[in-house]
């Protein structure tokens, strides 16, 4: 006769199952813990390469382009992106050769209403 009843088998594999959910819990809060160090260099990375980008001129949908280049290219850090831009942010500018001279310096000195007015006149008249 055995010196265990089955209570106490069934006791012990309830106890052997909750050792091993714990052990899964915690290897999932090493696993986090060890992934976050890994992961705040890379917003830290992202958030200095978005900075970069913004000292070069690109605005946020500029920058949300920037970074689906990124993506499409395997580029990993916004800089060398930067480089092989097939559209820098500056081409922007060379739409604005084609206003006339007063829409053009009331943009210049950040008069919207001024271009506003003026634009919106000029569209309207069919000029």
């Amino acid at each position: 006769m055995p010196w265990y009843d089955d209570a106490q088998v069934q006791q012990a594999q309830e106890v052997v199952r909750e050792l091993a959910r714990e052990r899964q819990a915690l290897a999932a809060r090493v696993d986090a813990l060890e992934a976050k160090p890994v992961l705040d260099n890379f917003q830290a990375d992202t958030a200095r390469g978005r900075a970069i980008a913004r000292d070069k001129g690109y605005g946020p949908a500029e920058i949300d382009r920037l970074e689906n280049f990124m993506a499409e290219r395997g580029i990993l850090h916004h800089q060398d992106a930067i480089r092989v831009d097939p559209v820098p942010p500056d081409t922007r500018f060379w739409k604005l050769g084609g206003l006339p001279q007063d829409e053009f310096d009331a943009l210049m000195k950040g008069d919207d209403a001024g271009f506003l007015n003026t634009s919106i006149r000029r569209a309207l008249n069919g000029e």
